[in-house]
């Protein structure tokens, strides 16, 4: 019977585990195992990040593609959040103060 709930299990997994680089290569296995449960942006966002992490750029680009045609709104969202991340990690650090 365990198998009957799987999909809420995987899904619950993906969507509460942080994504680090000691585990993008099975979230990116989960998230791709879940589009055929539940194709949606919270599922996608975690393939394309995943996938990015871990350099797989033809991944990315393929599936931002099928994202972008799905799901217009959430894909230019995801997109700008992407931007804002990119943006936040080139600032550089202020240093600390001494006394």
């Amino acid at each position: 019977a365990s198998w009957f709930f799987r999909g809420h299990a995987d899904f619950a997994s993906l969507t509460l585990t942080p994504l680090r680089p000691e585990n993008a290569a099975e979230q990116l296995r989960l998230a791709q195992a879940l589009l055929h449960y539940s194709p949606e942006p919270v599922v996608i966002e975690r393939l394309l990040d995943s996938a990015a992490l871990l350099g797989d750029q033809a991944k990315l680009d393929f599936h931002s593609q099928r994202y972008r045609a799905a799901y217009p709104d959430q894909h230019a969202q995801w997109q700008q959040r992407q931007q804002k991340a990119k943006e936040l990690a080139q600032v550089p650090a202020k240093p600390a103060h001494r006394r």
